[in-house]
């Protein structure tokens, strides 16, 4: 298992007083470039999140199928699928995953307060991907 970092950047930067979106585009064709594909059990850092944010909602949009078997968790550092558990990531495009709440602890709970900084993470469970392209949008506000 190794930690991949996909944040490029991806902060999320919420200004003023009400819930914001970011979205990080995820293509697992290139995004690791000489490294090669993502393994099965890695773990995908994507957004960045500072201290002192609530997030409410994550959503996952498949662009592009992975092609075969991939079953991914989204969550954080932890709880690695607080906000989805087995999400597919060879969904048809345009499929979203707005997470579930009878099983996923984050959306139950109607989101998480972040009182230090982590990252939401993409955790691969079946295998590796490296055809997968998806969307990942991230609902929060500073408080």
């Amino acid at each position: 298992m190794a930690t991949l970092d996909f944040t490029k950047g991806k902060v999320l930067q919420v200004q003023g007083t009400g819930p914001q979106w970011i979205m990080a585009n995820i293509d697992f064709t290139t995004a690791l470039g000489a490294q090669g594909a993502a393994a099965a059990s890695d773990v995908c850092q994507v957004i960045s999140v500072p201290a002192g944010t609530f997030v409410h909602q994550v959503v996952c949009v498949v662009r592009t199928a992975e092609g075969g078997t991939q079953v991914a968790d989204i969550g954080d550092g932890s709880d690695a699928d607080g906000y989805m558990n087995d999400t597919d990531l060879n969904a048809a495009a345009g499929v979203a995953d707005f997470g579930d709440s009878t099983d996923d602890a984050y959306i139950e709970q109607g989101g998480r307060y972040y009182s230090s900084a982590d990252t939401i993470d993409i955790t691969l469970i079946t295998n590796g991907a490296n055809t997968a392209i998806i969307d990942i949008y991230v609902q929060a506000s500073y408080l």
